[in-house]
């Protein structure tokens, strides 16, 4: 069975990496000669809410 093609590219950022499974990383990390992981092992959830509708 043919491997589908994909997509490559120089760089990736990955926010919230805290969150991510490895697995999903591991599944990924092909795709892009380098990543930049930023994530917050300490960040707490939200706890608050905000009405944006007026909001620019």
């Amino acid at each position: 069975m043919d491997q589908p093609e994909h997509s490559h590219w120089p760089l990736t950022i990955v926010d919230e990496a805290y969150r991510m499974r490895s697995d999903a990383m591991l599944a990924c990390a092909g795709l892009f000669d380098s990543a930049l992981f930023v994530g917050d092992p300490g960040q707490f959830d939200s706890f608050s809410s905000a009405d944006t509708a007026g909001a620019v």
